[in-house]
């Protein structure tokens, strides 16, 4: 599956299909994180895809998720 995929499949769930998911791909998520990082997923864009994700996300994502778990994520998502 490709970055674009990932992203749409990701907008696409629910916060408890998103928590599944999660813990399939190796990182525990709650309900409540899975809602917040849902509505950050919502905003993605194709330049997200060819230039990066801004760094204004990184840090919010880093803040709901805590260095461990937002390590992991980006390794899944690279």
């Amino acid at each position: 599956m490709n970055k674009f995929q990932l992203f749409s499949q990701l907008q696409k769930m629910s916060d408890k299909e998103l928590v599944q998911f999660a813990e399939k791909m190796g990182l525990s998520l709650s309900t409540k994180e899975a809602k917040k990082l849902r509505a950050i997923f919502s905003g993605a864009t194709l330049q997200w895809l060819t230039h990066g994700i801004p760094e204004e996300v990184l840090i919010e994502v880093k803040s709901i998720l805590g260095p461990r778990r937002y390590k992991q994520l980006l390794e899944l998502i690279s």
